[in-house]
């Protein structure tokens, strides 16, 4: 009770003098650690959305065109069988205004631009086996082309000749990941995977290809086309036909004659053409979008610090008035009081601004480290604490520091020192 009567005996005293400062920096400091914290978390952040992003697109090619069927192809479907249902009155009608597996023959006839097309038709299969981690997989079925579109390179084997997938040959390619999973370290060249009762021999372990986002790399069996529609019963409609465009050539002009060899002999456009260029300037707009965006919002944030900042080191000005002129009289000359006070405004916001990185460091490793496992969203990205996004914080930090402090400083340093002693 004696401590609280003499801080209220003081307050009443001295008119809320001498606690505002103290409470008013205090506050600042807090403000500047939580606007440094959420810099620096979203600095990380940013950094990693930016290569997660930038990522998902590396190694994708401007050159391939894919042409999807709306009824059965992605999010579009819903819409596209709504629409069918209102233009056609029977399901006749909607499946000739499809695109088929024939259509990719035609397209490479009739378009020089083309080099290759092929139909992609898509399913699922599990295998149970006890051994087996990911026991789903997925099974494509392809033509000839596919392989040189793709530019798939090989671990071992090859891919289907032309004439097997005409003959409808049981074949099948596996990725390097499939043959894993399923046979372990055997060697797999001429061994046989059973599918719909059916075995078919493999002649090929895909080490890789080329990104796209329409086909996932890991699990996946791939067969020749006809062999697909024997072995699930599905009919010709294939999800999409995929196109590589010759060197040099010109997306805009080589989709525009897509469409055009497509719409002859159909009534309602039941496809959409998709350039692979369109995505990849999507996906770096969206990288610099996420950067700019997080950032921006962070700055804001210490924006307001700063001017915290700011009118703590006007108040002390105005406070210090005398002893400016004191230290003026004595010999200090205005470079003295700038750098005094630019010094105390650096103490003010390094102290601020430490504490806010060691906040920082938890909001990542907290909060953002998390994520990919709560989120699907962020499945495999990877959010780690750098020290460049300490080293890009410390560089605004300062760069701030300065300028909120400059003025303050500058007009203490402008202060006649006989005025000022007379106040």
């Amino acid at each position: 009770m004696t401590v609280l009567r003499k801080i209220l005996f003081k307050i009443k005293k001295t008119g809320f003098r001498g606690v505002p400062l103290n409470f008013r920096t205090l506050s600042t400091v807090a403000g500047i650690v939580l606007g440094v914290a959420a810099l620096t978390a979203s600095f990380n952040f940013s950094e990693t959305a930016r290569k997660e992003i930038l990522k998902s697109i590396e190694g994708m090619t401007n050159d391939l065109v894919f042409i999807r069927n709306l009824s059965i192809s992605g999010k579009s479907s819903k819409k596209a069988k709504e629409s069918v249902s209102e233009s056609f009155h029977d399901e006749d009608s909607r499946i000739k205004n499809l695109i088929t597996g024939k259509n990719a023959e035609l397209l490479t006839e009739s378009i020089n631009e083309l080099d290759g097309a092929s139909p992609v038709i898509k399913d699922t299969f599990t295998i149970m086996l006890p051994h087996v981690k990911r026991n789903r997989f997925s099974l494509l079925g392809v033509n000839s082309e596919f392989s040189n579109i793709f530019r798939i390179r090989f671990f071992k084997g090859r891919f289907f000749y032309p004439y097997e997938e005409l003959s409808n040959k049981r074949l099948c390619i596996i990725s390097k990941d499939t043959a894993l999973e399923i046979f372990g370290r055997e060697k797999v060249i001429g061994k046989y995977l059973s599918l719909y009762d059916t075995e078919l021999k493999i002649i090929g372990i895909i080490d890789d290809f080329e990104n796209t986002p329409f086909i996932d790399k890991t699990n996946i069996v791939i067969t020749p086309y006809s062999t697909f529609i024997n072995l699930t019963g599905k009919s010709d409609i294939p999800h999409f036909l995929v196109t590589r465009l010759k060197k040099d050539s010109d997306n805009t002009l080589a989709i525009a004659k897509i469409e055009t060899v497509l719409m002859r002999n159909r009534n309602e456009k039941l496809f959409k053409i998709w350039d692979q260029n369109h995505y990849i300037e999507k996906r770096k707009q969206m990288a610099r979008t996420v950067e700019w965006l997080v950032t921006s919002i962070s700055f804001l944030i210490l924006f307001v610090a700063s001017i915290s900042c700011s009118n703590i080191m006007i108040l002390s000005v105005n406070q210090r008035t005398q002893e400016i002129g004191i230290r003026r009289a004595v010999g200090a000359t205005k470079i003295d009081i700038l750098g005094m006070f630019l010094f105390e405004g650096f103490i003010l916001m390094t102290a601020g601004g430490l504490l806010g990185i060691i906040g920082g460091f938890f909001l990542t490793s907290e909060i953002l480290k998390p994520l990919p496992t709560l989120i699907s969203s962020y499945k495999g990205w990877q959010f780690d604490f750098t020290a460049f996004s300490v080293i890009r914080t410390l560089g605004v930090l300062f760069l701030i520091a300065f300028i909120s402090s400059l003025i303050p400083a500058w007009h203490a340093a402008k202060l006649d020192p006989a005025q000022a002693l007379r106040q």
